[in-house]
């Protein structure tokens, strides 16, 4: 990692930072209390300082800070992000991957969503490693209202630049997977499949004969969630836009292969 300024005291500024903490984290003890908007903006300046002008390994700073939420460093990660040092991000990115999985998944949560835009890849990598870490339905409701609340523009993004194959898969099993939740709604639904079939497409995986079996099932079951005008419309663009997924699916032929609900 880059040396830092040399007119940058770490240690000082760690020191600095702790008191704050130590301090909100004083004041908002007890049950329901929390911290106050300018405590946590504070906090996440002096995160930004040390996370760029500091070249103290992210473990190390979070040692000194134990009272600190995961989404205040997700909200500093955000701020700096484009502004890190490639040594930085990865330690970023081994910080975060070594996390108790709570406290990962929070920061993937807030974060993700942020770099995916401009840095698809770190995006990507930061994605949970391990199917298992959303085998709780508390987490995947928690995902899905994050990032499939509004719209599926996280999924657009984290499918752009030039994933490898492996990578693409990855992404469409989470997402495909979050889309099921109950707190997601038919018109984003339909969004993410039109997105994962144009993914698949354009990256040549529509024609995949391995590794694309649980995404084509999982198309599919979300398909058979939709209200029967969204799924007519779904079929239609399969059909028309990406005809080799909608052969895959059994769509090339016949109307609605994947009958839809009623209404």
């Amino acid at each position: 990692m880059s040396e830092p300024a040399i007119d940058f005291d770490t240690k000082q500024a760690l020191a600095r930072l702790s008191e704050v903490v130590r301090s909100a984290a004083a004041r908002s003890s007890g049950k329901g209390r929390k911290l106050k908007p300018e405590e946590e903006r504070q906090i996440v300046q002096g995160l930004v300082e040390l996370l760029v002008r500091s070249a103290l390994p992210l473990a190390d700073i979070a040692q000194g800070l134990q009272d600190v939420p995961a989404r205040l460093y997700a909200a500093a990660f955000g701020e700096t992000w484009n502004k890190m040092t490639s040594d930085r991000s990865k330690d970023a990115l081994q910080w975060i991957e070594g996390l108790p999985k709570e406290a990962a998944n929070n920061v993937r949560r807030f974060l993700i969503p942020v770099i995916a835009e401009f840095d698809p890849k770190s995006g990507r990598t930061m994605l949970p490693a391990k199917p298992k870490d959303l085998d709780s339905r508390e987490e995947r409701e928690r995902f899905a209202k994050n990032w499939l609340a509004q719209d599926a523009s996280l999924l657009a993004h984290l499918l752009a630049g030039e994933p490898v194959e492996y990578e693409v898969t990855r992404v469409l099993r989470l997402f495909l997977r979050l889309a099921l939740e109950p707190a997601v709604n038919s018109h984003v639904r339909s969004e993410v499949v039109r997105i994962a079939a144009r993914g698949l497409t354009e990256h040549d995986l529509a024609q995949a004969k391995t590794g694309v079996e649980p995404i084509l099932q999982g198309l599919t079951e979300i398909i058979r969630t939709l209200p029967s005008a969204e799924a007519a419309s779904i079929n239609e663009f399969l059909r028309d836009s990406t005809p080799q997924m909608a052969s895959r699916l059994g769509l090339a032929t016949v109307p609605t292969v994947l009958p839809p609900q009623p209404d």
